[in-house]
């Protein structure tokens, strides 16, 4: 409350019952998703692979085993590290494994919006910080895509929540901000990719992360191997690769040569492609490319490296699904914070306002009629939201420009480095 001290009585208040209106927002949306998905009962999608899983753990059993778990592709496809299944187990004897799943991927996207608002704190006023979290909240928890992440039992929220943390204890607790990074890989393979984040220029803290990451990823690897067996590490990395392909729309650059030029919204074999669909892929995936070398080389500042590089890792994701797309909407929820608090500068709120389309588009109305075109018009705008983003990210690195200028090499490089970006960007920085 100290920032509040300078304002009016009046104007105190009026923010606390903006707050509070903020936390009535939320309970109301989280209650009507709840009772949704619970309606639906969750178990019959994905949750049901986790259960099955968790069930085979706590006999013994191993929780790749297709034939154990039936053998079709819904009930053979546990493709991730074993610590979900691990996380249910406890719920065997109570059940109830929809309502506690659905309530702990709820409470995720929360502490994900909560976790990108703290970042931010600093740099914004007490409006400004109500904002970005009302906008957070609503442009999560308001969405078809969300709907059917909680309908299916999906597993995108937790690692929303984990990625999130990791920005925000980037400039923190370094070595947490390492472990989240971590645990989001072992809820889901994929984001292990995300790790190239700690790779960015400028980071004083990437030995920290990388000790964290590494750590908690070797110290998992054990554990893994005395619950199941070596075996099991081989089987992981197998189960990963066997699903490269699924019979599922994808949201990525391979989008193009699977789909979009094959006419058919059901992905043709990537051998299969028509070659002016592989030409076109394949330009976007280099042109992707590109963008995270510079996204990394001049991030701007850590939380944009971050959603950066996780809009690179979806749009190059040969299996990228629509679900996917819900970890990248912290891109928005950063870009209005830097928006709000540098309210002269245009470019940013023109990238606001085409990642307000984005969202309209992929989250709320651009499921609507024919699915090639609407999904062309999803991955179209992907792509332009993360060049947009990478590119106005690097103009705004003062680091990268200084440093071009006038080259300074030993301790006082690394000195001279922190207060360029400390002083050009006082939050979420090394």
């Amino acid at each position: 409350m100290s920032e509040l001290r300078g304002t009016s009585s009046a104007s105190r208040w009026l923010i606390v019952a903006a707050w509070a209106g903020v936390a009535v927002l939320t309970a109301i949306l989280l209650i009507t998703k709840y009772s949704a998905a619970i309606a639906a009962d969750p178990t019959d999608g994905s949750l049901e692979i986790f259960i099955e899983a968790a069930r085979l753990e706590a006999s013994g059993g191993d929780p790749y085993d297709a034939a154990a778990l039936g053998g079709s592709y819904l009930t053979g496809s546990y493709t991730y590290s074993p610590l979900v299944a691990w996380a249910l187990m406890p719920f065997l004897q109570l059940g109830l494994f929809g309502q506690i799943w659905t309530a702990f991927c709820l409470l995720c996207g929360v502490v994900a919006v909560a976790a990108v608002t703290a970042t931010l704190w600093p740099r914004l006023t007490p409006w400004g910080r109500v904002l970005v979290a009302a906008v957070g909240i609503v442009t999560l928890d308001y969405n078809e895509v969300v709907n059917w992440e909680l309908l299916d039992g999906q597993s995108q929220l937790p690692v929303l929540a984990t990625t999130a943390l990791a920005v925000f204890f980037a400039a923190r607790t370094p070595a947490v901000s390492g472990v989240m990074l971590a645990l989001g890989a072992l809820v889901k393979t994929w984001p292990a990719m995300f790790g190239l984040w700690i790779l960015r220029a400028h980071n004083p803290n990437r030995r920290k992360e990388l000790l964290g990451a590494i750590g908690t990823a070797v110290v998992f690897v054990g554990i893994m191997i005395l619950v199941d067996g070596p075996n099991s590490i081989a089987e992981w990395v197998q189960r990963t690769l066997d699903l490269r392909e699924q019979p599922l729309q994808i949201y990525s650059v391979w989008f193009f040569e699977r789909e979009l030029f094959a006419g058919s919204a059901d992905p043709v074999a990537a051998d299969a492609a028509p070659l002016a669909g592989r030409i076109v892929s394949w330009t976007l995936a280099v042109i992707v490319l590109a963008l995270l070398v510079l996204a990394l080389r001049r991030p701007g500042e850590p939380g944009l490296a971050m959603w950066n590089v996780v809009a690179a890792t979806l749009l190059l994701l040969p299996v990228s699904h629509h679900f996917y797309q819900l970890i990248l909407l912290p891109i928005l929820w950063h870009w209005l914070g830097i928006a709000l608090a540098e309210r002269r500068k245009p470019d940013s709120w023109a990238l606001v306002g085409l990642m307000a389309l984005w969202w309209l588009v992929a989250f709320r109305f651009g499921n609507d009629g024919d699915p090639l075109v609407s999904s062309f018009v999803i991955v179209t705008l992907t792509v332009l939201v993360y060049a947009a983003s990478v590119l106005l990210a690097a103009r705004r690195d003062p680091l990268g420009l200084r440093l071009r200028r006038r080259p300074v090499e030993g301790p006082a490089a690394t000195a001279s480095a922190d207060e360029a970006v400390t002083a050009a960007h006082p939050i979420g920085v090394e």
